[in-house]
């Protein structure tokens, strides 16, 4: 009767008051800051608007003497990928002993690696955009950030800097359960450090981009892109191994050689990428690490990329 209804219906308001508090109660992933889109093999990801340039100011850190030593600087440049106008490299810190911007060494570099592994001669006229992976919180890095947007700002028609600070992951995704990688790997986009996926499909739309819709910025030159961390080793590896991941079918055993005994945090975040690729994406990577890669603690030192 209608007593019977009132009842159900009170039971129900009962239960439905509950789950709406049981799932507010519940940790929620962090909202992306930004509400732009980009494509990773055909998913959309958050993204940022292209040329951003990242955190801005660099912090004000005190300027130290530059020892070559302390700096390795294009030792590990590589050249990636190739579009019908642009060209994609990565490498170390494009810093002078004398603490200068090493526009005509890396210059020199370029060309060479062009040559020995892209198998073409890269044209002697192009807008270079320093992609950077360091956070400035070293006296060093920030040293090298201001000499490098003050190169820039001399010479707006060389090119420019942008700011994308990485530092790898912490957690290692091995010792998560394969369900819990799953749904990890489900919302890496959100949680993700380094904002892999997101910074992959700028990187990659930028290199696809016709020259004449950034002829306002670059005078209608090609356009050399060169990411880099520190040494080219880590903060490097890991965004060329996504890339190789995702653009140019390698398994992940391959890429992951690249990444650094000393410092697992790269290995980490390329794991975590890989199994965002597997789970997310359907490209069935295994994504375990193989045994000669490093999987000691994560050192307390600074972030050396």
């Amino acid at each position: 009767g209608m007593g019977g209804a009132v009842g159900v219906w009170w039971v129900w308001s009962v239960i439905v008051v509950w789950m709406v508090w049981v799932s507010a109660s519940l940790p929620q992933p962090p909202v992306p800051d930004t509400d732009t889109t980009g494509d990773v093999g055909g998913y959309m990801v958050p993204q940022s608007e292209p040329w951003d340039e990242g955190e801005g100011l660099v912090p004000e850190t005190a300027s130290v003497p530059v020892d070559p030593k302390d700096l390795p600087m294009l030792e590990h440049v590589h050249f990636m990928d190739r579009s019908t106008e642009n060209y994609l490299f990565s490498g170390g810190t494009p810093l002078a002993a004398d603490g200068t911007f090493a526009w005509d060494t890396l210059h020199a570099f370029l060309a060479k690696k062009a040559h020995q592994e892209g198998g073409f001669e890269l044209p002697e006229d192009f807008f270079l955009v320093v992609v950077s992976f360091l956070d400035g919180h070293d006296p060093l890095e920030a040293q090298y950030l201001r000499t490098a947007a003050s190169f820039f700002h001399s010479n707006r028609g060389l090119g420019k800097i942008v700011r994308w600070p990485m530092g790898g992951e912490k957690s290692d995704p091995s010792v998560f359960t394969e369900d819990q990688q799953r749904e990890m790997a489900l919302n890496y986009p959100r949680w993700s450090h380094d904002r892999l996926p997101q910074h992959l499909s700028q990187l990659r739309g930028l290199l696809k981009e016709k020259a004449k819709n950034l002829k306002k910025v670059t005078n209608g030159k090609p356009v050399v892109y060169y990411i880099h961390g520190r040494s080219g080793v880590s903060g490097a590896a890991e965004m060329r191994g996504a890339y190789g991941l995702v653009y140019q079918f390698r398994a992940f055993s391959e890429v992951v050689r690249e990444c650094p005994d000393e410092d697992p945090s790269s290995l980490h975040a390329l794991q975590w990428f890989c199994l965002y690729v597997r789970f997310v994406m359907g490209n069935p990577l295994n994504c375990t690490v193989p045994s000669f890669a490093s999987k000691v603690p994560s050192s307390p030192r600074p972030r050396m990329m």
